[in-house]
């Protein structure tokens, strides 16, 4: 049976955990996460204490060890590269936008490369279509998104030969795929259900909030998505659901209270464009959560948005909640209008934030602008980054929202 050795490539056997394999190649179990690190493209769930026998590691030299930081790559181009590597190949490409969302299970990206059928036998198996292949992006070294390739379009055009790739973190799979049995469980933690229904797709869950509250009754549709039905209850304890850059599925909540990243101000050079459309019909002043099917013993709850001086209504059903948590519906639903109604976009150029960091959904940022009528300045929320590399040119376009649509405090009037 082979060994694990430095330099070269080892396949996992029954058995086999990271700090073993350590142990073996260098004499030092401590060793496992450069293991871990320098195989994020190659280990499907992400997990170091998720492993699975069949998977093709990499064991680096001890050379390369103090090279390889925690979730990043030796980057040597400096921190603009912008890198896509599918299955252990690192893929040359034309153009690529990157989004990442902090209230969304999934993240992606999509590029368009030059190709010609055989010149590249590595970059044919790469991106043969419906081969699910592992891919990983990184702008300077760091990991944005570790998934796998969705997408292949090839394309032919005044003969230039190309295809358009999609690409999507794991926790894709959960969005998309349909809930298995059982339909219905009860005494049951939010994190309890999406240990049972997430692990069976090798994703490991980062729960980066405090709730043990149980639901009473937690029911399903043979029809409803793994996502749509955690996202249900998710949404009655205020909780976000997100995916990780390594590809995990993240439960947590708003960075409401994090500090600035730094002022976006108008008229300073780096930010393209001060554009925005407030659309008051996305807006109203009362959110109704019906607890059963609209009748005259039905329980509901509202939550209000005392800033619409107009009396606006929107109704919705919410099954399968307490009082309390048709409470924490209703707000809920409060806040995503209001994420929806209140997003302003910002086009910036370059990756970097003022304070030099890549822009990271979930963070602040403070904007000054008289011609979106925020004078005085605002701490916004950024909601999504969306990072492009086009024709050498880089830009990033944030999603910003006031952090108070998911306190359920009242919001300011920002627009003076």
């Amino acid at each position: 049976m082979a060994r694990p050795t430095p330099g070269k490539q080892y396949t996992i056997v029954t058995g086999d955990n990271l700090t073993k394999i350590a142990t073996i190649a260098y004499g030092d179990g401590t060793k496992w996460p450069k293991i871990y690190n320098a195989n994020q493209t190659r280990l499907k769930s992400g997990d170091p204490n998720l492993i699975f026998p069949g998977e093709v590691i990499l064991i680096p030299k001890l050379s390369e060890l103090k090279n390889l930081e925690d979730g990043d790559i030796v980057e040597k181009e400096g921190r603009d590269k912008v890198r896509m590597i599918i299955n252990d190949t690192d893929i040359p490409f034309q153009a690529i936008s990157i989004f990442r969302t902090m209230d969304t299970a999934a993240d992606g990206w999509e590029s368009s490369i030059g190709w010609n059928p055989g010149d590249d036998e590595n970059i044919d198996a790469a991106t043969k279509p419906y081969g699910y292949q592992n891919a990983s992006i990184y702008i300077g070294g760091k990991i944005i998104i570790n998934g796998s390739l969705y997408d292949v379009t090839p394309t032919l055009d005044n003969n230039k030969r190309g295809k358009n790739l999609v690409g999507w973190s794991f926790t894709a799979d959960a969005i998309d795929s349909t809930i298995k049995p059982p339909y219905e469980v009860s005494n049951y933690t939010l994190r309890q259900r999406a240990k049972d229904l997430i692990e069976p797709f090798g994703i490991s869950i980062k729960w980066s909030i405090d709730d043990d509250l149980k639901f009473d009754k937690m029911t399903a549709s043979p029809t409803d998505t793994v996502f749509s039905h955690l996202l249900k209850y998710a949404k009655q304890r205020g909780v976000l659901i997100s995916s990780t850059k390594t590809g995990d599925l993240e439960f947590l909540r708003a960075n409401t209270g994090g500090e600035s990243v730094g002022t976006i101000e108008e008229g300073e050079q780096g930010f393209l464009e001060y554009t925005a459309k407030f659309e008051g019909r996305k807006r109203f002043n009362a959110y109704k959560a019906i607890g059963q099917s609209p009748g005259s013993n039905s329980k509901f709850e509202i939550a209000k948005d005392d800033s619409v001086p107009k009396s606006r209504m929107k109704t919705f059903n919410n099954p399968d909640t307490t009082k309390g948590d048709l409470k924490s519906a209703a707000e809920w639903e409060r806040s995503k209008q209001l994420a929806d109604a209140l997003t302003i976009p910002f086009n910036a150029t370059g990756f970097y934030a003022p304070n030099d960091e890549l822009f990271q959904e979930n963070t602040i940022i403070t904007v000054k602008s008289p011609v979106l009528s925020i004078k005085k300045g605002f701490n916004f929320l950024i909601k999504r980054v969306n990072y492009t590399l086009e024709n050498g040119g880089r830009s990033t376009k944030l999603s910003l929202v006031p952090p108070q649509v998911y306190t359920g405090e009242q919001i300011p009037d920002i627009f003076i």
